[in-house]
């Protein structure tokens, strides 16, 4: 699919868009979806560069902008390294353009943008910005399995990596596989992450960090498809907002329900440093705690603390 159109106007991705000059040709739904998907990701990624993060245009942390923490040999050999990768994954040559297109005709891209929006969404509702919700530099998302990571822009803490699973077998089995895996790795101390994120005197700091928790949050291929719809179409703005909040309020349920079963985990909790995150990841659960609202599922949600 080209979204790009002749004598259109570019929009924050740097990706031509139509203008609405009635001659033309009439755009697809897919067409719509993603031009409509790449404006929200514009967007936001323009809001949290706003606010000082090394967030490239698709949402992700740019190692470009790291070039005072790294050289630019080892900035330009991970960009290499991660394009060939990407270039052996689509079996063709793509820029890094076409690449950032053909991912997001994937479930497990378009769950992670799903993530990051509605984390931001309800972030700032209810922390004012404090709380955000980044994508991994793609060498972290390919090194280190990391997709996106919970960020405090106060104290600097990483709260949690995430890695989103599309389930598109429908049997679990796929994501067992993953939370042992994850349990593995947390056991050992969590994850690293080379383009990272600190604070110091009041302002980000990009830096490498270590013993991340990381959680995976999975949604079923139509499940994914209506979150968006109701997203990027839905006109009834209560609706939307009530779509959007019943999936923040899983996506939160999900990940705190993985952290307490980690903290019962004896060999993990040996890593003092992963111990920390774990009591921060806490702390921070109780400030962002939802009001009870009904899930995707249509299920309740108890109220944290009980009663």
């Amino acid at each position: 699919m080209n979204l790009e159109v002749k004598n259109g106007k570019k929009n924050n991705m740097g990706i031509e868009k139509p203008t609405n000059n009635k001659a033309e040709q009439k755009r697809t739904p897919e067409e719509e979806f993603f031009e409509r998907l790449l404006e929200k990701i514009g967007k936001q990624s323009e809001s949290l560069r706003k606010m000082g993060l090394p967030i490239g245009p698709n949402l992700r942390i740019n190692p470009r902008d790291y070039s005072d923490v790294y050289s630019k040999e080892k900035i330009e050999s991970d960009l290499i390294a991660t394009e060939g990768v990407m270039e052996k994954i689509h079996e063709k040559k793509l820029s890094l353009k076409e690449i950032e297109k053909e991912k997001l005709k994937t479930d497990g891209a378009k769950l992670e943008i799903l993530v990051s929006l509605l984390l931001n969404k309800f972030f700032e509702e209810y922390s004012k910005g404090r709380f955000v919700a980044v994508g991994t530099s793609d060498y972290d998302d390919l090194k280190n399995g990391l997709d996106t990571v919970i960020f405090d822009t106060l104290t600097g803490r990483i709260i949690c990596a995430i890695d989103e699973v599309a389930d598109n077998e429908g049997t679990g089995r796929r994501i067992e596989e993953k939370i042992k895996k994850f349990t593995e790795k947390n056991e050992l101390g969590g994850r690293k992450l080379e383009y990272g994120l600190d604070v110091e005197n009041g302002k980000i700091r990009k830096t490498k960090r270590e013993n991340i928790p990381i959680v995976l949050l999975s949604l079923k291929s139509k499940e994914i498809k209506i979150g968006f719809e109701r997203m990027l179409f839905e006109k009834d703005e209560k609706k939307r907002n009530e779509m959007a909040k019943g999936f923040f309020n899983y996506f939160i349920k999900a990940i705190g329900e993985q952290i307490e079963g980690l903290e019962r985990d004896k060999y993990a909790m040996r890593n003092p440093f992963l111990k920390q995150n774990l009591e921060n990841f806490k702390k921070t659960m109780d400030e962002l705690a939802p009001e009870e609202d009904e899930f995707i599922s249509g299920k309740k949600k108890k109220k944290r603390g009980g009663n």
